[in-house]
């Protein structure tokens, strides 16, 4: 028997993940929903933001992704500026304002909404403190992994380069956090800073 390819490893996590997610009640993704604004507040304070660095971005969970629309409701009812992402040509990402209420629309790279308004690059983020990523597992070092499609490590490569320093955090159910190495990576894999969870958030040594 053959050792499994790094993409056969990411594969077969992904597939893991959906499944366990899948089997999730309606009563049990507002229990999560409920958990992600307390733990959530709870790692905004523990980030003191500066107040020129108040801004955060977050993302319209869709299918099997981690229910943070509350939470994101939550910060911007606090102040908090809320950025949105929108798939754009050769899977890049540019960044709308978003609020509660917000007109969207679907994308035209996926059966997903996005906001409508106008749409900016990374350097629109110099004022986001905290970045909340979608994700289907993360380990203890920090490797994240997405749906498979690399917008977001496109995106927070982009986001380096153009010189910010948000903090990162992945947000996943606790079964999905797993030990160093669990997750497989790859050159352009962004690691990230924070697991944000229904029921804790916890530092990672990326």
């Amino acid at each position: 028997m053959t050792d499994l390819t790094e993409a056969e490893r990411k594969a077969e996590l992904r597939n893991r993940s959906r499944g366990r997610r899948a089997s999730l009640s309606a009563e049990n993704l507002r229990e999560k929903a409920h958990g992600f604004i307390e733990t959530g507040q709870e790692l905004l304070e523990s980030l003191g933001l500066a107040a020129e660095r108040r801004a955060i971005t977050g993302y319209l969970p869709v299918a099997a992704e981690p229910p943070v629309l509350a939470m994101l409701e939550m910060f911007s009812s606090a102040g908090h500026p809320i950025f949105m992402p929108v798939c754009e040509p050769q899977r890049q990402l540019s960044w709308v304002l978003w609020h509660p209420g917000v007109e969207l629309r679907t994308s035209d790279f996926g059966p997903i909404q996005e906001p409508v308004g106008d749409r900016h690059g990374p350097e629109a983020l110099a004022s986001v403190g905290l970045m909340v990523l979608p994700a289907l597992a993360v380990d203890g070092e920090g490797n994240r992994l997405g749906q498979g499609g690399g917008y977001y490590d496109r995106a927070l490569s982009r986001v380096h380069e153009a010189g910010q320093t948000p903090v990162l955090a992945a947000a996943v159910y606790s079964e999905d956090l797993l030990p160093p190495g669990g997750v497989p990576h790859d050159a352009l894999d962004q690691r990230v800073q924070f697991a944000l969870t229904p029921e804790f958030f916890r530092p990672l040594e990326c």
